[in-house]
């Protein structure tokens, strides 16, 4: 008896030193199931398929990790890993790694984002590299192709806050603050300076926002000097799992409050470079969305669809310029029609015979709900 209380004073006491550590920014996340588990083991809240050392499936989550033992995820999921002693460990799509001890990892394939919260360091192993990991970073294996026999692997480190140690047959290279590095076996091969986050302006974080403030959203943020573009996503789990991303060269995006069928939404945005030069992302804001039921049921009517008339043939082409919802497809005369970040769209079609011709232009969102567009125009000469 005595034994039995002993321990629940321990746990209780534990419980509550951890629950001013990472229960609160679980609670944050909006993550509910999670337990509390003795120092040493490790926390996982998983979303989609995972498995343990490439056989036993991961269904229930949070789960308790010993040494040695081999995670890996499938396309479309991942988990939140929290170590015994504070640190996240974001594990992402297409990922396996191997837990050698309680402050040793090593990377087998996939990526990996780390949020360390203490003054502790994480160890993670990567073929012959060690790394001394303090604060956020992120690591990805890319494979790059060399001939259809042989596939060989690089190693891209994102180093957002603190500092990384790279050591490599005793030699020691300090990543700094806001670069990104690619390695392979034999060490550094190249390093960029990243983009820094851009600063979220609005909707404000935790809002609540209901259809009766009208039916488009507009998400705000500050410029970022050498941005060609943003990268807006936005996700229904704390992890990001298979995200929707909107690229936009503006820093304001206007979206239909029917875009999204879940609530809460988070959202983040990085500032891009290039197509292989993506910024540091800004932090996690989310809000959520009062009278769902009543939103998806209007997620179903028809999408809007304006044309601006006259549609005059000039010879044989047509100018068609409209407005529609955002993450519609939309199409005229069977050919796909891209859309601005505001939704917009402008199409010419050619006719090469003259007479009589039917101008057809369909929009239609995902739940197949179709807003038809048609008008006979006739033409005069080729």
């Amino acid at each position: 008896m005595k034994k039995t209380l002993l321990f629940f004073v321990i746990i209780s006491i534990f419980i509550f030193v951890l629950g001013f550590t990472k229960i609160g920014l679980l609670e944050k996340e909006n993550i509910k199931n999670f337990s509390v588990l003795t120092k040493g083991a490790y926390l996982v809240t998983g979303i989609g398929n995972l498995k343990l050392d490439d056989s036993k499936p991961l269904i229930s989550t949070p789960f308790p990790i010993s040494n040695g033992t081999k995670i890996s995820s499938a396309k479309k999921s991942g988990a939140l890993i929290i170590l015994g002693t504070g640190e996240e460990l974001g594990l992402g799509e297409n990922t396996s790694i191997r837990f050698l001890n309680n402050k040793k990892l090593e990377l087998l394939s996939g990526n990996l984002h780390f949020l360390n919260l203490s003054t502790d360091s994480i160890f993670l192993k990567w073929k012959n590299h060690n790394f001394i990991v303090k604060d956020k970073a992120s690591f990805s294996i890319i494979k790059v192709k060399k001939s259809k026999n042989l596939t060989n692997e690089i190693l891209q480190i994102k180093v957002e806050e603190g500092f990384i140690t790279s050591l490599l047959n005793n030699q020691a290279n300090i990543l700094k603050k806001r670069f990104s590095y690619t390695l392979n076996d034999n060490g550094i091969i190249s390093e960029t300076q990243l983009l820094p986050p851009p600063k979220l302006i609005e909707p404000e974080d935790s809002k609540n926002i209901s259809i009766d403030e009208g039916s488009n959203l507009i998400f705000k943020w500050e410029k970022i000097t050498g941005a060609k573009s943003y990268n807006f996503y936005f996700s229904y789990d704390p992890l990001f799992i298979n995200p929707k991303i909107i690229n936009t060269k503006d820093t304001m995006l206007s979206l239909h409050i029917t875009d999204f069928q879940e609530s809460p939404v988070r959202w983040k945005v990085c500032a891009v470079k290039s197509t292989s030069q993506k910024g540091i992302c800004s932090k996690v804001r989310n809000f959520h969305i009062k009278n769902l039921i009543q939103i998806l049921q209007l997620w179903k009517t028809p999408p809007l669809l304006e044309i601006e008339e006259p549609l005059t043939p000039t010879g044989n082409l047509v100018i068609i310029k409209g407005k529609t919802d955002l993450g519609v497809n939309l199409t005229i005369n069977g050919e796909e029609v891209t859309i601005d970040s505001s939704g917009k769209f402008m199409h010419i079609l050619k006719f090469n015979t003259i007479g009589e011709h039917q101008i057809k232009i369909v929009a239609k969102n995902l739940s197949g709900a179709k807003k038809v567009y048609t008008k006979n125009v006739i033409i005069y000469e080729r």
